[in-house]
């Protein structure tokens, strides 16, 4: 039976720092409309007992390529027939979906309306029915291998699967247009009047069925605000456009590496460096790098032009060793630990809160400023200390370019992909300076990394707030210093052996620093010590602090939350400003992410088969 929702699934509100962890990396948004029978614009229908009709929406973030883009998701719609054993096709297309966070299920009736027929028939059909909709379930939580740690979203399963309720088709087609004006630009834009003009849609109504589901799924995807207008684009999407690889395609050839502490991971045995296809080709740089290469291996391409392109580029990477050990060394690697994907959602969701907060008033805010102020500084890192290396070392091996990135020998981009991602980072790179400017402006860089506060210079107060901030440094080290007088006191060893640390920012302790003493039999000799706490031992040492570092601690907190609301209103509008630049991130994560998989193939193919022309 079905699991019944008396009414649409709502989200509340979240911070700038939850809407982040809510995010899900860039996962898919998936909803799938189950119908009996084959229904045409004409509204005849047939049946038939080995095969169903399905109806497919994915939402996905859309990577804009200037800032002047405004489309912030992808709607792509697909209908086919599926083999009601296996639902082969729905399997397949969330391999190429992956990953997947959400999945809405539906079906175009419900039970009782199954049953409406009566007698045997009618308790036939609404068998069928709970059968179909059980099995395709089955079939989609089964799907462990398509998500991220991130779209759990709280679910018991791997995959989150929500049920719902079977709207009208009127009411559902009603709902898909009426939310689809305002998404796609208003009633006379051209993405509407396109979507209106579509002939697939107009012999499919399914495809607007259940664009309907999606939008009653929840209310947050059909909001109506000037932000959200015309946010969308909409596109059809053919199973073909790729190679299809169902599950059982893909575990056959070990295309990716098992789930840790599955029977599949025993029986494969190894490692994840060499028992999947993915843990072989994949000694990306990045973690842009990594997700794009599992992309490509779940959407194997099949136009021979751009399968070419892409051999051409790692053809070349090959055979230049040297050029290429740099691009990765010394180019790709000053990105490690940057994720530039996870950096854009965290500055769409603290420029969202930050403009709600400075044109209405209202909203959660932008939360903790320090985290906004560390996306800032990141932002800052990538134009000016990652991107020039990697600019640096492909100008070296392309060479033949002039100062604003343009090809004197005029090659064809479309036919050189390392052409093509030189040009567009130069670009990117060029734009992303006044972000770096922006980012110097505000924030105290002789404060970060270890505090992201703003530039106190900014604001009186935050001056006079910034040099108590400066006289803890100096009672800090004075505290250090008596710490390692004392433990020479008491043990007879040298001196500076204590060592001071910052504490964790997630710990259950409200200590801002804390000592450790590596010998862990320290422990005895500090007990029998005044004023001093052990917090833990350690393999790795005796941790522990005085009642003066605590003290100390406490009073850089409350000082430290001071300067944040005094801090607030700047941050707040330098995030504003910050969050314009996402376009230009977006395209630098796609052109940094693809080099990075060249270079990783590049890098197989020079250590399993060399440069003769057998790796390809």
């Amino acid at each position: 039976a079905f699991h019944k929702f008396n009414a649409p699934i709502m989200m509340p509100r979240k911070s700038a720092d939850e809407e982040l962890e809510l995010s899900q990396a860039g996962a898919s948004t998936v909803t799938i409309l189950l119908s009996r029978s084959a229904t045409t614009a004409s509204g005849n229908s047939t049946q038939d007992s080995a095969t169903a009709k399905i109806a497919v929406i994915a939402r996905s973030p859309h990577k804009r390529s200037a800032i002047e883009d405004k489309i912030v998701h992808n709607l792509q719609y697909f209908t086919f027939l599926d083999d009601r054993r296996s639902f082969a096709n729905v399997d397949a297309l969330l391999t190429r979906l992956a990953p997947v966070g959400t999945v809405y299920l539906a079906c175009t009736e419900t039970v009782d309306d199954a049953r409406g027929a009566g007698g045997k028939k009618g308790n036939r059909a609404a068998a069928e029915v709970t059968e179909l909709m059980s099995k395709l379930e089955n079939v989609l939580e089964s799907r462990s291998d398509v998500t991220t740690d991130a779209s759990n979203s709280g679910c018991d399963n791997d995959i989150c699967v929500n049920r719902l309720d079977t709207m009208s088709k009127n009411q559902a087609t009603a709902l898909a247009k009426s939310s689809l004006k305002h998404l796609l630009g208003g009633e006379n834009s051209e993405a509407f009047l396109a979507y209106r003009g579509d002939k697939q849609l107009d012999s499919e109504p399914l495809v607007e069925w259940c664009l309907g589901q999606f939008f009653n799924a929840d209310r947050s995807y059909r909001e109506e605000s000037d932000e959200s207008k015309g946010t969308y684009r909409i596109e059809a999407g053919t199973l073909n456009s790729h190679l299809s690889l169902d599950r059982t395609a893909a575990e056959a050839i070990h295309l990716l590496p098992p789930r840790s502490g599955s029977g599949a991971a025993l029986i494969t045995g190894g490692n994840g460096g060499n028992n999947s296809l993915f843990g072989v080709l994949n000694h990306c740089k990045t973690k842009m790098g990594s997700r794009a290469l599992e992309v490509w291996l779940r959407q194997p391409l099949v136009d021979l032009q751009q399968i070419l392109r892409r051999q051409h580029a790692v053809a070349k990477l090959v055979e230049n060793g040297i050029g290429r050990d740099r691009l990765r060394d010394e180019g790709l690697g000053t990105l490690r630990g940057l994720d530039i994907d996870r950096l854009g959602y965290r500055l769409i969701a603290t420029g969202r809160a930050a403009k709600e907060e400075e044109e209405r008033g209202s909203g959660p805010g932008i939360g903790n400023t320090s985290k906004a102020l560390e996306s800032l500084y990141k932002l800052h890192l990538l134009a000016d200390k990652c991107l020039p290396p990697v600019l640096e070392v492909m100008q070296e091996m392309l060479g033949g370019n002039d100062e604003d990135g343009t090809d004197q020998n005029d090659q064809d981009e479309e036919q050189c992909a390392l052409r093509s991602a030189f040009n567009g980072l130069c670009k990117s790179e060029k734009e992303l300076q006044k972000a770096a400017n922006l980012a110097e402006a505000v924030i105290d860089f002789d404060a970060a990394p270890r505090d992201f506060i703003v530039n106190s210079n900014l604001s009186e107060d935050l001056a006079d707030v910034k040099d108590e901030l400066d006289g803890i440094d100096s009672e800090l080290n004075d505290i250090h210093a008596d710490a390692n007088a004392m433990w020479h006191d008491i043990s007879g060893k040298g001196n500076n052996q204590v060592r001071l640390e910052d504490v964790d920012s997630n710990s259950n302790t409200t200590c801002v620093w804390q000592f450790r003493l590596v010998d862990t039999n320290a422990e005895k000799l500090l007990q029998n010590q005044s004023g001093i706490r052990v917090h833990r031992i350690l393999k790795n040492g005796v941790y522990f602090s005085t009642k003066e570092l605590e003290q100390l601690g406490t009073k850089k907190k409350e000082l430290m939350g001071e300067y944040a609301r005094k801090q607030k209103s700047v941050v707040t509008k330098a995030m504003m400003v910050a969050s314009t630049y996402v376009p230009v991130l977006e395209r630098a994560s796609v052109l940094l992410a693809e080099l990075d998989v060249l270079a990783s193939l590049a890098h197989a193919a020079a250590y399993n088969g060399g440069a003769g022309g057998d790796w390809r």
